[in-house]
């Protein structure tokens, strides 16, 4: 496999890290830093993001984007794209739905694959956030998004809709999906 993106996206609480990180098991160094300014959650590893400040994420050299998102940026660079592909053919990035499109028109040189994870029911993406400590203004903002952002996904033919299963079944499908496609 060589220079391929593939960008997973869903609403917060999907199961996006936990998919990029089984697929790093089997792409090992393959996945592309995302920047964020958001504190680091108690469940996640200080390697699931590069945290960082506002004024340490302007001087980023090679922006392909800043994101806002619930009051928190995200960013990714062409280079934290470059180095996975180059080190193994492959860079794995969990995003937001609207940034599939954003990858085709700044990354032309290298195939996509774009996978959403659709929405668990409200209730079981409430118990997720909460228990990973999202404040709870931050959780009913959120699952207000639902509806909205998996509908988007659907009708986005170059989107494979994955529906809530288990860890290894979505592995197991997101696998076969990219061997398909290459």
């Amino acid at each position: 496999m060589t220079n391929c993106v593939v960008a997973v996206s869903g609403v917060s609480g999907t199961g996006k890290t936990t998919l990029i990180s089984n697929l790093e098991k089997v792409f090992p160094g393959c996945r592309v830093t995302t920047y964020t300014t958001r504190r680091m959650r108690p469940t996640e590893s200080p390697f699931d993001y590069d945290f960082c400040t506002v004024e340490e994420m302007e001087s980023l050299p090679d922006t392909l984007w800043v994101k806002e998102n619930y009051g928190n940026f995200y960013a990714v660079t062409r280079s934290s794209f470059l180095a996975p592909i180059k080190a193994c053919g492959i860079a794995l990035l969990p995003t937001i739905t609207p940034h599939h499109e954003t990858l085709r028109t700044q990354l032309t040189d290298v195939r996509h694959v774009g996978i959403h994870l659709l929405s668990p029911s409200r209730n079981d993406l409430a118990k997720r956030m909460d228990s990973r400590g999202d404040n709870p203004a931050v959780i009913e903002d959120r699952l207000k998004e639902i509806e909205r952002i998996d509908n988007k996904a659907l009708s986005n033919p170059l989107l494979h809709c994955l529906k809530p299963d288990s860890a290894d079944s979505i592995l197991q499908a997101v696998l076969a999906i990219i061997r398909a496609k290459h």
